[in-house]
């Protein structure tokens, strides 16, 4: 009688915490295990992934929702198979994860003497010298005033996997401009968060470090930009060639505050993040080059993708 007792008064709490009566049921009320019960079991567990991944998650976010935590966009902006993207404060800790990759790129590779202007996170292509590229990385940019460092981060590990160096001497000039890569909803396609630029550099003098336990140098001249630009041309096409005046690499700021957990006054949108950074990038090239540089002729407001 005890255990009936004891299991009945379990079903009854798990059904208030995980929505379905308490795994193993039969064996605290027999001592036993039997084949109905594994089937209980199974389907029971199949009912709470369902309220987990689902049910629960929506309740949360209209709770959130009507709290303030979050905005509507919640509702509309999470994606599918990746819900739980749209927990409370994932934007502040990824703000926090964003500037420690930032601050440890910064100590792996700036040269020692060269001092450090700014960093950000931006997005960019994974193959380099086109602007729609087949996938796209979150990469730390760091300016210094000598040179420009393009770092791909391994974000769960920690662990600056390469990195680029670009002096500043080399930098030929910048566009900035829209950069849309899907026209899905209003929002995908307004400038203020659909912004980036395009650097254009003499690869004479290019320095590029791969960190694959131990680090070692390539020659940058090892590397093909010929043969990427066949391999990806199928998919990009005929939009290249308005740009094909120069070797390049792509960036696209990234929107923050997609849920409105930050406070307003601290973010600023894909626009006005691009802009910042084309106006630092300029005032320490006209730095080095002695004020030699034109703005007019070095920054051009052109679209990248519209």
């Amino acid at each position: 009688m005890l255990c009936f007792v004891w299991a009945n008064n379990g079903d009854t709490i798990s059904r208030e915490y995980a929505g379905t009566s308490a795994l193993k049921g039969d064996f605290t009320r027999t001592g036993k295990r039997n084949i109905t019960g594994m089937m209980n079991d199974a389907s029971n567990s199949l009912a709470r992934m369902y309220h987990n991944t689902v049910k629960d998650f929506w309740r949360q976010a209209t709770i959130d929702y009507m709290l303030g935590y979050h905005k509507i966009e919640i509702f509309r902006l999470v994606p599918q198979s990746t819900m739980m993207s749209a927990e409370p404060g994932v934007e502040l800790r990824w703000q926090k994860v964003r500037a420690n990759a930032i601050d440890i790129s910064s100590g792996i590779v700036i040269s020692d003497g060269e001092e450090k202007i700014d960093g950000w996170t931006l997005l960019s292509p994974v193959e380099p010298n086109i602007r729609r590229g087949r996938s796209f990385e979150e990469k730390v940019f760091l300016l210094t005033k000598k040179a420009i460092y393009i770092c791909s981060f391994h974000y769960s590990l920690e662990k600056v996997v390469q990195f680029k160096r670009i002096g500043l001497q080399t930098i030929t000039r910048l566009v900035k401009g829209e950069y849309v890569l899907s026209t899905a909803d209003a929002i995908s396609t307004s400038p203020e968060n659909n912004y980036g630029f395009l650097l254009y550099y003499d690869t004479e003098g290019e320095s590029i470090r791969i960190n694959s336990g131990s680090i070692r140098n390539s020659r940058s001249n090892e590397f093909s930009v010929a043969a990427v630009e066949a391999e990806v041309a199928t998919a990009v096409g005929a939009e290249e060639e308005a740009f094909k005046d120069g070797t390049f690499l792509a960036f696209k700021a990234v929107r923050y505050n997609i849920l409105g957990e930050l406070p307003e006054h601290e973010v600023r949108n894909c626009q006005q993040q691009v802009e910042d950074i084309v106006k630092k990038i300029t005032e320490a090239c006209k730095a080095l080059k002695r004020g030699s540089l034109g703005k007019d002729e070095f920054v051009i407001d052109r679209p990248i993708i519209r």
